[in-house]
């Protein structure tokens, strides 16, 4: 999930010259807003380069900044690539945007210090992720509760880390970056629309093959996916999800946090 937005915290380190990474770059919306940003400033969209470990065309046919006003070309480059084996050379990047990825990387700290591999010296990390553990939602549902914490010990029998956001400042001082800035914001869910929309999207992801298989791993079930345990585990979720979007006056809140740390020179 990224925000659709450059944080602010970034822009005044973005210039003309500055060559920019997106880690984990998604679909790639933040990537052109970046490319669009230093077209802005005087700069190239080829400046600017957005890294995942696979694309689907809509990477490369963004619609919402092929040019700008003028006519000027802004899109930005695409390569595949894994935040823990960057495909680019020592010191060749000036900023590093790292938007929800590292809550799905093995090891973080390896992967900040592969970003500091890449960084030019005083160059600057912008690292920002969710923290599950930290949600809160109103209704109380068990349903909710229960796709948590199977979600969480998913996460976990894969070595990943759901709570990613609290970690931030500690990954990062242990990757040996110097950090300026720790902060945050709570993604908040309350309007009729914008809980149906999340709850939608949660309600897709809990249906798909891939999280029923994790599921019924989280769950021990014996039987796997199709088990009795399984599925109504599944169910109670889907249920969880529909009925906190449909209830008046419901609401979900999710934070993330922001760390902006700087390569040492």
């Amino acid at each position: 999930m990224h925000d659709h937005a450059i944080p602010e915290r970034l822009l005044p380190h973005l210039t003309a010259s500055s060559h920019i990474l997106d880690v984990g770059c998604g679909h790639g919306e933040l990537t052109h807003l970046l490319a669009a940003h230093v077209v802005g400033l005087g700069g190239q969209a080829s400046q600017v380069v957005g890294v995942d470990l696979s694309f689907d065309s809509d990477a490369t046919s963004h619609p919402t900044s092929p040019t700008t006003p003028d006519g000027t070309h802004t899109q930005p480059a695409f390569t595949e690539g894994s935040i823990l084996d960057l495909p680019f050379s020592n010191d060749s990047v000036d900023v590093i945007l790292a938007s929800q990825v590292l809550h799905h990387v093995t090891d973080p700290v390896a992967a900040l210090r592969e970003c500091s591999r890449v960084l030019r010296p005083g160059g600057i990390i912008l690292a920002k992720d969710l923290d599950f553990g930290a949600m809160t939602w109103y209704p109380p549902h068990p349903g909710l509760s229960r796709w948590r914490a199977v979600f969480t010990v998913a996460a976990s029998l894969e070595n990943m880390e759901p709570n990613g956001g609290r970690h931030l400042p500690t990954w990062c001082t242990k990757a040996g970056l110097d950090i300026e800035h720790v902060g945050g914001d709570l993604q908040t869910y309350g309007t009729t629309d914008n809980r149906a929309a999340f709850a939608e999207k949660w309600s897709d992801r809990v249906d798909e093959d891939r999280f029923r298989d994790k599921a019924a791993r989280a769950l021990g079930d014996p039987d796997g996916p199709t088990g009795a345990m399984s599925t109504s585990a599944i169910e109670q979720m889907l249920a969880g999800w529909r009925e906190w979007s449909e209830t008046p006056g419901a609401v979900m809140t999710m934070p993330i946090i922001e760390v902006l740390a700087r390569l040492p020179r």
